[in-house]
């Protein structure tokens, strides 16, 4: 187990019967969590992966993510993808996930605009939220917020006014935008941004 480096489609009881003290050198790990059971799925097993930098995990509908604070254990972790519910954003994630540069959430249904919390990580270059994502009909991008980020994937039901400030996402060379919302337009600063597919 020493020299795992790569777990992929790893399943709830393959999880909870693994000794992950002994994945010093994993690197990349895909969990799907699907089964109904009666421990509920936390961070804390995926903080004793120290060396850890890909990390996806995939929840059943039923469940949610909890707090996401043990993550901050993880100072390697670049790419990180969460599917399921999650209550709230911490107002720290930037501090939490310091080296994040790829971020996808799908099927969160965040009512509160996760901008203001997501424009702070200065490293994040890839942002997807996709698949039930976002549940709020506003969202505002203040100037100064997502340094870095290269590409935006988003998709939405909901959304009917989006606010861009000068100065936000100032690198931002590819948009992917999918709203089923009649009221929603694209702010004028974005339309001059190609489109990803």
């Amino acid at each position: 187990m020493t020299n795992l480096q790569t777990l992929n489609r790893v399943a709830d009881d393959t999880w909870t019967k693994t000794n992950h003290e002994s994945l010093v050198n994993l690197r990349e790990l895909h969990l799907f969590l699907y089964r109904e059971s009666e421990r509920m799925f936390t961070f804390v097993s995926i903080a004793k992966l120290k060396s850890i930098q890909i990390l996806s995990v995939d929840l059943s509908d039923n469940n949610f993510f909890p707090a996401l604070q043990p993550l901050s254990h993880c100072p390697h972790l670049r790419d990180l993808s969460l599917s399921g519910k999650i209550k709230n954003l911490p107002e720290d994630m930037h501090v939490l996930l310091p080296n994040v540069e790829s971020l996808s959430l799908r099927k969160s249904k965040l009512v509160d605009d996760p901008m203001p919390v997501l424009g702070k990580m200065l490293n994040l270059t890839i942002l997807e939220l996709r698949y039930d994502c976002l549940r709020g009909k506003k969202m505002m991008c203040r100037a100064n917020t997502f340094p870095r980020v290269e590409t935006l994937d988003i998709e939405t039901h909901y959304l009917e006014e989006w606010q861009v400030e000068e100065g936000a996402r100032p690198v931002l060379t590819g948009l992917e935008l999918i709203n089923y919302s009649q009221q929603f337009q694209l702010p004028e600063r974005l339309k001059s941004v190609a489109r990803l597919h």
